[in-house]
């Protein structure tokens, strides 16, 4: 008998890939210091720069937005669950993935050191590698909220706890909250290998932000004192990254009337607005930016869907991370363009890449040669705009993006992944170095 389909609708604002560790849950930390206060959001009236069409590196036309069909202002469906087990939210960290069930548990997979290592691979066979397919995530229930970073994974649990496990800890651990009722309802962490940055952040049920770990260019205070950003917001978001250093590091809140404000390092312009500070610690808004949806950062850049549903990007453009059709660094946002039939809804960005879900259910995606096939598709060249997913469901509700790869989240509860699989991070069963641009499905035991 067919069961009776249940909807889960996870908020996707603020899917960041990941970000800063955090500490070791034995830390003490002292009493929070609210070290200034958020600023009234900006109603200058300001717009954010259009894509350069001067260009003939394949811009889209700037005008191409006022052609485009009405939109309806829907967000992503959510997940319908008519079998199990159903995946109903998935995060993505450097080499690893994490789904969260409708029975509110975790499965990872991929680098076993930062996908749950003292599991072991359920009814894989003999010959599978350790990650390579799904693990439960032992101990940890009731999951509201996650987050996945380079080498870190962490949940909040229906009671405002927060487990993390991963470089640190390979089995889920207990974690203080610095929060005033001490519980958390958002999560975001992120790490930077190099000068051993290591930050986590969360949002009390009540809206109250604290930011606490080692690390420059987002802690004003010492270390041992948690940051108390000020006001009240709905979500906070950090990269995740490999990078080496953290001049980069920039944080994200969203507000009670849901702009964007951003404080930390400015060096590849990742702030998205003018500022005189090398470090700026005070969180002011995005320039130009009207209320947001979904927002994601990594080393160097961000983006963010806003929820009339535009997409803009800004930061270091490297490999063409910024979609925006040319390679050039922008401190400001700039927006995307889209086919003008489709909005976009949900964006994950990487070092490697970067993809968004639209309103039709498709996957595109830009930025670097696609090595690995982590654009789907089989080309191996630089993309400047975003391009269509190949071989993707037709009802995609989520993305999120790794290293070299890509996995994507149905409206049935499954999940399809593709491009590199050295970590088993695709959820085969096995690893290896091949190209994998065909999107296949994680068979979850």
């Amino acid at each position: 008998m067919k069961r009776r389909a249940r909807t889960f609708l996870f908020s996707t604002t603020a899917l960041g890939v990941g970000v800063l560790v955090l500490l070791a849950c034995g830390d003490n930390a002292s009493e929070p210091r609210d070290r200034f206060e958020v600023p009234e959001a900006a109603s200058d009236g300001t717009t954010a720069v259009l894509p350069n069409t001067s260009t003939d590196s394949g811009a889209v036309e700037a005008g191409i937005a006022d052609a485009r069909v009405p939109y309806d202002g829907a967000e992503s469906p959510g997940v319908e669950c008519d079998a199990s087990p159903c995946i109903v939210r998935l995060v993505g960290g450097q080499q690893h993935y994490c789904g969260v069930l409708s029975d509110g548990t975790a499965r990872c997979w991929g680098n076993p050191a930062f996908a749950g290592a003292s599991a072991d691979p359920l009814d894989a066979g003999p010959d599978a590698a350790p990650g390579a397919t799904p693990v439960v995530v032992e101990g940890v229930k009731d999951i509201v909220d996650i987050a996945a970073t380079a080498d870190r994974t962490c949940a909040v649990t229906k009671d405002g706890g927060v487990d993390c496990w991963g470089a640190d800890s390979p089995t889920p651990t207990r974690i203080a909250v610095p929060t005033k009722s001490g519980q958390a309802a958002r999560i975001a962490v992120s790490s930077t290998q190099g000068d051993g940055t290591r930050v986590t952040c969360a949002v009390s049920p009540d809206g109250e932000p604290v930011c606490w770990g080692v690390g420059i260019y987002l802690l004003e205070s010492d270390p041992r004192v948690p940051f108390v950003l000020g006001g009240k917001v709905r979500d906070v978001v950090l990269p995740w990254s490999s990078a080496t250093w953290s001049l980069t590091v920039t944080g994200f809140v969203v507000d009670e009337q849901g702009k964007l404000l951003s404080w930390g390092g400015m060096a590849e312009g990742t702030l998205g607005r003018e500022t005189t500070e090398f470090v700026d610690y005070t969180p002011r808004p995005v320039f130009g930016i009207s209320a947001v949806r979904s927002v994601s950062s990594a080393f160097g850049h961000a983006c963010a869907v806003t929820v009339d549903g535009r997409l803009f990007c800004w930061g270091a453009a490297g490999e063409a991370m910024l979609g925006v059709g040319y390679v050039s660094d922008e401190k400001l946002p700039v927006e995307v363009a889209f086919p003008p039939t489709t909005w976009p809804t949900e964006v994950s960005a990487s070092h490697t890449h970067s993809c968004v879900r639209l309103t039709d259910g498709t996957v595109r995606c830009w930025g670097g040669k696609n090595r690995f096939g982590e654009r789907a598709t089989d080309a191996q060249d630089y993309v400047y705009t975003p391009a269509l997913a190949e071989g993707t469901p037709e009802d995609v509700v989520s993305v999120a993006t790794g290293s070299y790869s890509t996995c994507v989240l149905t409206r049935a509860g499954a999940v399809w992944c593709w491009g590199y699989n050295a970590a088993g991070q695709l959820g085969r069963g096995m690893r290896d170095e091949e190209r994998h641009p065909s999107p296949t499905p994680v068979v979850f035991p």
